[in-house]
């Protein structure tokens, strides 16, 4: 067999990290609970994945080892912010991560059904949401932006939210009978 090349380690590791991406995501969300942060955590996370991915070892899920990295660039972040839970300690860490390594394929299941049932909202209802889940801002920021009355977007959002757990629930059903 010829030895692999710098572009078929590459390829494997981005096939492989496409594929954990969405899971690291989460798992920096549940723990830094701002999606900014979370996102600058997973820049420096996939980062840290390429620099050590030579000690990847494929027998184990990568998932399983990506949450591991991920689960120590949390701990830095943590620590170094001085903002961090109670509940940020290093075994309660260590089990969401289990857990999320174990939920995987059914969390990228979830989120794959939920983008859809997002798309079939109206496009008024999508924007906030967006505004809202999407980029973070505040029921009063959503309202300012949207340039309407704080009550309205609270009453929107939480019909956009019935509506989607009514679709997702509807879909997965469909799709585990």
């Amino acid at each position: 067999m010829p030895p692999e090349t710098g572009a078929d380690r590459q390829s494997q590791f981005l096939v492989l990290y496409n594929r954990a991406q969405p899971l690291l995501r989460g798992y920096l969300f549940a723990w830094l609970r701002d999606f900014h942060r979370a996102e600058e955590i997973l820049q420096q996370t996939s980062l840290e994945l390429w620099e050590h991915f030579a000690e990847y070892d494929a027998a184990r899920p990568f998932s399983a080892w990506a949450l591991g990295i991920a689960r120590n660039q949390a701990l830095k972040e943590l620590r170094r912010s001085k903002a961090a839970p109670e509940l940020a300690r290093p075994e309660v860490l260590d089990a969401v991560a289990g857990t999320y390594a174990a939920l995987g394929d059914d969390l990228a299941l979830r989120r794959r059904v939920l983008q859809g049932c997002v798309e079939k909202l109206s496009a008024a209802l999508r924007a906030l949401v967006d505004l809202y889940y999407g980029r973070g801002l505040s029921i009063a920021e959503v309202a300012a932006e949207a340039d309407r009355p704080r009550g309205s977007v609270e009453v929107s959002l939480f019909r956009a939210r019935q509506q989607l757990a009514d679709c997702t629930r509807k879909a997965l059903a469909e799709d585990h009978p």
